[in-house]
């Protein structure tokens, strides 16, 4: 097992946290945890790795162990599956089978991003997210999302046909800008126009909980 860890930490940060369904519980390494590596200066929020602890959390509700939760989430896990696997077309790397083999990944992904912009929101004013940070032209609320982002920021190498086939996650770009693009939030913060990939209409984003869904 230690073995195991170590290369979880050596490969990639992203890998140093997991749900045990036999037990419900979430495990995260400590390293993932470190405040100088995941805190923002900008931010007050540790939103990395609140990003991963809510994504682990969600398995809870989206796991392969549990397949008879896939009917509880009908046309609206179909939503969201057919969201992901267009998304192959606009923003894939190399192979991509994003969709319904990764929907038990990526669901918890786009959960946990919308539970943590409204952290975000409930923390802020809109005056303060719409308000440029010193020196640049970026809003707090946009650098919410940078900063999101740059968890899977990593150099773009294609991904092979045979990954794409036995991985359940989606590769990291799939990852980051699928799950955006469902979020009506990212087109106000950017102000995306009809067209762009990443512009979603509120009546069209996919929604697994709550009113909208």
């Amino acid at each position: 097992q230690i073995a195991v860890f170590v290369r979880r930490i050596d490969r990639n940060f992203q890998y140093n946290a997991f749900y045990l369904e036999d037990s419900k519980t979430v495990t995260m390494l400590a390293p993932f945890m470190h405040r100088e590596t995941f805190q923002s200066q900008i931010l007050k929020e540790p939103f990395i790795t609140l990003s991963t602890l809510g994504h682990e959390l969600y398995h809870s509700l989206f796991s392969p162990m549990s397949p008879a939760l896939h009917s509880l989430y009908d046309h609206r896990g179909e939503c969201v599956a057919k969201h992901y696997k267009k998304s192959c077309t606009k923003f894939a790397i190399g192979a991509c089978a994003s969709g319904r083999q990764t929907f038990d990944e990526d669901s918890p992904d786009l959960e946990s991003y919308r539970l943590l912009h409204s952290i975000l929101q409930d923390n802020c004013s809109e005056q303060e997210l719409n308000a440029k940070i010193e020196g640049l032209e970026t809003t707090l609320e946009q650098a919410f999302f940078y900063y999101a982002a740059s968890e899977y920021c990593s150099r773009d190498v294609e991904r092979s046909e045979e990954l794409a086939r036995r991985d359940e996650h989606s590769d990291g770009n799939i990852r980051v800008n699928a799950a955006f693009s469902l979020m009506p939030e990212f087109t106000k913060a950017f102000q995306c126009e009809e067209g762009d990939r990443m512009f979603v209409k509120q009546e069209e984003a996919c929604y697994l909980f709550g009113p909208n869904s």
